[in-house]
């Protein structure tokens, strides 16, 4: 055996004066040990988001009930809560909001909503006019594909509360549902719980086979990706 060997210096693994787990950091079980390994017991954290979230429409049904004509599934909703999960958010399940005021109004006690479906141009897309109603549209429509059809604003205090809801309307679309939330709910989320790190990683890659899209809008397209050995 060498001299020096099996042991560890001080200072190693962390330098004097340097903060072991820096504010904003997503906290991953090798933190929590560390913690443990310097004696800390309790860490100092953000309270979690309350995410409350909703799919709209009339045409939705409930996953274990018999299809009637012209009715399909809800989906959206498990999407988003593998989603939020992934964040480690409180999650508020509304369930399936009918295609009126009232039933929506009632979804807005959170620290942000997340609605899916009834932000197109429909006659029974009520989400724009009761944004209106209940607080500030920030935008609705993005020149993106998919996902075009998106609101954002700021819901007012519920009664009895001084905290306003921020609101994100989805598209109805499934694929709609995870590119939008990528592009534009998941950062907002961690930021508003205190995340320094915000952004999804991002690589690069070589396509296959040429692609086309229109000018003026950002597209988005589902792939498989490999590497080579």
């Amino acid at each position: 055996m060498k001299r020096g060997e099996n042991r560890r210096l001080r200072g190693e693994d962390l330098k004097s004066g340097k903060a072991a787990i820096a504010a904003g950091r997503l906290l991953r079980p090798s933190d929590l040990g560390l913690a443990a390994s310097l004696g800390i017991a309790s860490l100092r954290v953000q309270r979690k988001l309350k995410i409350a979230i909703l799919s709209s429409g009339d045409e939705l049904s409930p996953l274990g009930q018999t299809l009637d004509v012209g009715s399909i599934y809800d989906s959206n909703r498990y999407s988003l809560t593998g989603l939020l999960n992934r964040l480690n958010l409180e999650i508020i399940d509304c369930g399936i909001v009918r295609d009126d005021s009232v039933s929506l109004k009632a979804a807005s006690k959170a620290d942000v909503l997340i609605s899916s479906g009834g932000v197109s141009v429909g006659e029974a897309d009520f989400t724009k006019q009761i944004m209106q109603e209940l607080g500030d549209v920030g935008f609705w429509k993005i020149a993106m594909r998919p996902g075009r059809p998106m609101a954002f604003g700021m819901l007012k205090p519920v009664e009895g509360s001084s905290r306003k809801t921020l609101f994100f309307g989805l598209p109805g679309n499934p694929v709609a549902v995870m590119v939008t939330f990528y592009q534009f709910v998941r950062s907002a989320l961690l930021q508003l719980n205190g995340a320094s790190q915000t952004e999804p990683q991002m690589t690069q890659a070589i396509a296959e086979a040429p692609i086309r899209k229109k000018p003026g809008r950002t597209e988005f397209q589902r792939a498989i990706v490999w590497g080579v050995a």
